[in-house]
């Protein structure tokens, strides 16, 4: 099923959660989080800003909760950062509304690696 179009202006958009985390080349990052109806045709709520600067990473996945805090079942996304590092940033919900935050170190070296998944 058609979504919409513009998808192409996206220089990455993985699976986040129950929605999706799109990724712009000058950095800017947009969140879709499923739309409440069921109408397939409209599968997503309006796309909300996470912020800027995720150019500073060349891969993002999105993946199950890391680490336990007192926000159940909430996603987590890792950013490959250029030199190699691994950030996972932990989410926190806030009046229906999730968007990553809370950066934590995952490690180092990633880089030899071709994609995160």
């Amino acid at each position: 099923m058609r979504v919409g179009g513009g998808w192409n202006a996206y220089k990455s958009i993985v699976a986040f959660g129950d929605g999706l985390i799109a990724h712009t080349p000058d950095g800017r990052q947009w969140r879709y989080e499923k739309a409440d109806d069921w109408d397939p045709a409209v599968p997503f709520k309006p796309r909300r800003a996470v912020g800027g600067g995720w150019n500073a990473y060349t891969a993002l996945a999105g993946m199950g909760q890391i680490g336990r805090t007192a926000y159940e079942d909430n996603p987590s996304l890792a950013a490959r950062a250029k030199d190699g590092r691994l950030v996972v940033y932990g989410v926190v919900r806030f009046d229906g509304k999730s968007e990553p935050y809370y950066p934590r170190p995952g490690g180092w070296s990633w880089n030899i690696y071709d994609l995160l998944v």
